[in-house]
């Protein structure tokens, strides 16, 4: 009987050891067959995801993110433990044991699966961390047999190559979490606008929560359902002995408290937010801007970004009022039948909302419905209705082909019709004026003349009508607003400002003949008057060309090219005189910052979109220049930037801008202004020839404003049109508003050379 027992368990241990032994092989020729040819994982070792790209605002709060997925690194040992423990808990809580595949759990799912009948449903899974890492990565999520396996392989072969901490660090963040965030730190803004380390316990149990279905556990969505998957993740927790049964219980009281998306800040900046964005391709490249993870610390002040924005817009506008109406956008002829038809309010929105692209946010597109001698009836987009009155269509003159007026309307007949389409802006409850959008563009910065930062920057009239940007990339002729660095380098070749020059006819031989049969250069002054002997002081106040000529001829161009390279304006100046006139070509962005540079006492200072910027490590890869040291036992503060002349000649030239306002060609629209607010002003205009660019570039108190105007493809803004009538008023009605908002505390008066700016106070 033993024998027989014997020899039985000897072969029930020999079937034993074969089936072993063919399971074993089968594994091995399967690891064998289906290991062949798979992704590279030893990649992941030094992986980095695609990251968003962030810019801040100057009070360092979120201003824009651009990124194909929302999407935040955080390194592994930032991350808080309780929320490690809790995503283990939900998704795999034998992690840091197994050796990438949960044998225990495999087990465990095929006999569920099989006992409850799973298998044509929804098998329950036994996926580690690890081979979510490697479907996810590195294999995709096609639902197969041959799939799983390779997971599996792939899996084992990561926990051999990477360490444990780096394989959570992948998942934590790249896992998506639903509401378009990919990883924990995105959750925990888009949810509960928090970064990672104020998370409470139960916000940490929710976000452990999402893994496995982000979609049905949105508390939108389903509230019940969400919450009883979060207490699930609680009671895990209280299980493993993470957490006391108190935190249990004031964890599970609490209600899912999500926030939606955190707030940015809304106001008119797409033209400066794409200077930054362009601004940092060119710094870090755009491969590695594609790959994100940039914090940009940008300069611009909301506040004064949405007020240099509308005064463009405004100032745009009234140039382009004086030219009176261009006429409907387009003509839809109706008749009264149609108009009275049920079906015409619908036929109309739709056809309003094809031409809507591009409209101004303070503007709406309308269609005339009727008119009569005394008002227009409009209806609007989304069924509104409103009247233009005959009182509001006073500038709406008839232009004619040549760009001059016709004769002044007389009713509303004489401009609008019935069809019509047209913008009309809001003037009161329902009520509105007749607008449209201009031709002409145009650009304002505004920058602090001390450290060279840009708090506002507009590019055009609208981002969504035109996104080239007048500000940054349009070359255009600066005109007479390039005169005061040919005054700054006679004044630094000795010649006072009180010195004499004959302002008169000036004939000079060019040795050849021109295309147009000149033979000499005879430059002009504005309106081809001359006043004779005539100081440089007043020679710039009141812009005379000829004078200009006369000191560039004495001083030679050379000194003209080495100051206009040392302001920025040009790398090389052609030796022309024509080019003192501002007859080369700049950008407003170069003008302003060489403006700043003759506003702070001609200290080089370099114009800036952003204070610093840092990587998805939190390393500062770009800093701009700290111009000014505070020692921190005296409080002293040092001056570190450059100077580029001395302080008398930087004094003088700047008195001398000054007086352009006080008593020369900007005097008309901004020494009210400057009266009003008790602070000096000062600044020069510049209009080129044929009127084809005009400009102001002004400063006052701590800030520099620089202004164009002109048409994209350049042409006369008209034969009366200068600086001083197109770019001056904006400034002025710019730096009303920005002087009402921010009051100068200082004197009136310029500050001499020594004394500490106020735009530093903040440093005492």
């Amino acid at each position: 009987m033993l024998k027989k027992l014997s020899r039985l368990g000897i072969g029930i241990l020999t079937w034993l050891s074969f089936l072993c032994t063919t399971l074993i092989s089968g594994i091995f020729a399967l690891v064998f067959y289906y290991g062949r040819d798979l992704p590279d994982h030893t990649s992941l070792a030094s992986y980095e995801p695609i990251l968003t790209n962030r810019f801040f605002l100057k009070d360092e709060s979120i201003w824009r993110d651009y990124s194909k997925e929302k999407r935040f690194f955080t390194a592994y040992d930032a991350i808080p433990e309780q929320l490690i423990q809790a995503i283990l808990v939900a998704e795999d809580k034998n992690f840091f044991n197994h050796p990438g595949i949960d044998l225990m759990g495999i087990v465990r799912a095929l006999i569920q699966n099989t006992l409850l009948g799973r298998w044509q449903t929804r098998p329950m899974g036994a996926s580690t961390i690890t081979q979510q890492i490697a479907k996810n990565f590195l294999l995709g999520s096609e639902r197969s047999l041959e799939r799983k396996i390779k997971e599996a392989v792939l899996a084992v072969r990561l926990e051999r190559t990477l360490s444990k901490e780096r394989i959570l660090e992948l998942y934590l963040n790249q896992i998506y979490l639903g509401s378009g965030a990919h990883g924990v730190t995105s959750a925990a803004e888009i949810y509960f606008q928090k970064p990672l380390e104020k998370l409470t316990l139960d916000e940490m149990a929710f976000l452990a929560a999402l893994p496995k279905a982000p979609g049905n556990y949105q508390p939108h969505k389903n509230p019940s359902v969400s919450k009883s998957r979060r207490d699930w993740v609680l009671d895990r927790l209280y299980e493993e002995g993470y957490i006391t049964g108190q935190d249990l219980m004031t964890a599970k009281s609490k209600p899912i408290a999500t926030m939606g998306k955190p707030p940015t800040k809304s106001f008119e900046g797409d033209y400066f937010a794409e200077a930054v964005r362009q601004d940092l391709i060119e710094k870090v490249g755009m491969d590695r801007y594609r790959q994100g993870g940039y914090f940009l610390h940008t300069t611009v002040v909301p506040q004064i970004q949405q007020l240099a924005h509308q005064c463009l817009q405004r100032g745009l506008e009234a140039y382009d009022r004086r030219y009176g109406y261009r006429g409907a956008i387009l003509h839809f002829t109706i008749d009264d039948k149609m108009s009275k038809n049920k079906n015409f309010v619908d036929e109309a929105q739709e056809l309003l909302s094809g031409y809507d692209i591009g409209t101004p946010p303070h503007m709406q597109i309308a269609l005339v419905k009727e008119v009569t001698d005394g008002s227009a009836k409009l209806l609007l987009r989304g069924g509104q209705e409103g009247i233009i009155k005959f009182k509001d269509l006073s500038w709406a003159r008839k232009q004619l082909p040549n760009r001059a007026l016709g004769p002044e309307i007389q009713k509303c007949t004489d401009v609008l019709t019935p069809g019509d389409i047209i913008h009309a802006e809001p003037a009161s409850e329902g009520y509105f004026k007749l607008a449209q959008i201009p031709e002409v563009t145009g650009a304002i910065i505004v920058m602090n003349k001390d450290t060279g930062e840009v708090h506002a920057l507009s590019g055009g009239y609208d981002f969504a009508y035109n996104q080239f940007n007048n500000a940054t990339q349009a070359k255009r002729q600066p005109g007479s607003s390039f005169k005061p660095f040919v005054y700054l380098a006679a004044l630094e070749k000795g010649i006072s400002k009180e010195t004499q020059l004959l302002d008169a006819p000036l004939y000079i031989p060019l040795g050849f003949k021109t295309k147009d049969g000149k033979t000499a250069y005879t430059p002009r002054n504005f309106g081809n008057r001359y006043y004779g002997p005539t100081t440089l002081e007043n020679a710039l106040t009141f812009s005379r060309n000829v004078i200009t000529v006369r000191l560039a001829m004495q001083i030679g161009m050379g000194p003209v090219a080495q100051v206009s390279q040392a302001y920025g304006l040009y790398e090389k100046l052609p030796r022309q005189f024509a080019m003192v006139l501002g007859a080369g070509e700049t950008t407003l962005l170069k003008l302003t910052a060489a403006y700043a540079m003759l506003a702070n006492g001609g200290k080089k200072i370099t114009p800036t979109f952003f204070e610093r910027i840092e990587d998805r490590r939190g390393k500062v890869v770009f800093q701009h220049e700290d111009h000014f040291k505070k020692d921190p036992h005296s409080g002293t503060i040092t001056d570190l930037r450059p100077s580029l002349t001395n302080p008398q000649i930087s004094d003088d030239i700047r008195n001398m801008l000054i007086q352009v306002v006080e008593r020369g060609t900007g005097r008309k629209a901004l020494l009210h202004i400057a009266q009003k607010h008790h602070i000096s002003i000062g600044g020069k205009t510049g209009t080129s020839n044929d009127s084809k660019d005009t400009w102001f570039i002004g400063f006052g108190g701590d800030i520099v404003v620089g202004i164009f105007v002109g048409f994209s493809i350049p042409k006369s803004l008209g034969n009366s049109e200068t600086g001083s009538t197109t770019a001056a008023p904006i400034a002025a009605d710019f730096f009303d508003r920005y002087l009402t908002i921010f009051p100068v505390k200082h004197t009136s008066q310029p500050f001499p050379s020594a004394q500490i700016p106020s735009s530093l106070q903040h440093f005492s």
